[in-house]
């Protein structure tokens, strides 16, 4: 439920507390996004992707057998109309945020497109992107959009094979219960990944970069230095 202000918010969760019920507040969760001036896009593309051997990597599988692979990106969505994603995007109708349309995870804000778009120039035509949009219109993400989704996830027959989160916060409400959902991804032979965070500090005091289950990616500049923003291990 949406409150106007802490004070209904906090009578309700005592309200629902003292009837037995599990109940966390909220957390609202930041995308990790370093914008570029459009000036700056198509060269730090470039660089980027050549650093992490891309081109090489793609290269090498092209005469190679490979199984099917899909990557669930939990984002703001996929702009799926974007020639890059034709034939790559499984399906566009999940969308647990509460923005946009029902059962259409088109993109409003950018990130998630941007996020899918590295993953289709980074990978064969055998990787497959399933767009969850559980972000709103603002870019920001619900922790209660994206129980929705794990939920979806969990219970789902074809569950994909793995799970991308470039998202993150230091102030999360319901830290078992996040915890939990993230055991039982793992334990359903998912692997995720998150992105460390943007706030130059350690990304164990960012979720869901913190968490075991999870595999953690921090940036890297073109000098192939920590980015100066980037979180960072111990």
């Amino acid at each position: 439920d949406l409150f106007e202000d802490y004070e209904s918010a906090k009578a309700a969760y005592d309200s629902y507390k003292s009837k037995g019920y599990i109940v966390e507040f909220d957390s609202i969760i930041k995308n990790n996004f370093d914008e570029v001036s459009s000036s700056e896009e198509t060269d730090v593309t470039m660089w980027a992707y050549e650093r992490v051997g891309v081109d090489k990597a793609l290269e090498y599988l092209s005469d190679k057998k490979l199984n099917n692979v899909t990557v669930a990106v939990l984002d703001t969505g996929v702009d799926y109309t974007h020639e890059l994603f034709s034939d790559r995007v499984s399906r566009t109708d999940l969308n647990f945020s509460n923005s946009g349309n029902e059962n259409d995870c088109m993109d409003t804000d950018g990130h998630g497109t941007n996020v899918a778009g590295i993953v289709a120039l980074s990978t064969p035509n055998t990787v497959t992107i399933e767009p969850y949009r559980v972000g709103e219109d603002n870019g920001d993400l619900l922790f209660s959009s994206m129980i929705l989704a794990y939920e979806y996830i969990l219970n789902s027959n074809n569950k994909p094979d793995i799970l991308n989160m470039s998202y993150g916060t230091s102030t999360l409400f319901g830290y078992e219960l996040y915890s939990e959902y993230y055991d039982e991804l793992y334990d359903a032979g998912i692997i995720m990944i998150s992105a460390a965070g943007n706030a130059n500090t350690l990304a164990e005091q960012n979720a869901p970069a913190c968490f075991d289950s999870v595999l953690t990616v921090a940036s890297s500049d073109i000098n192939n230095k920590k980015s100066s923003f980037s979180n960072f291990g111990n």
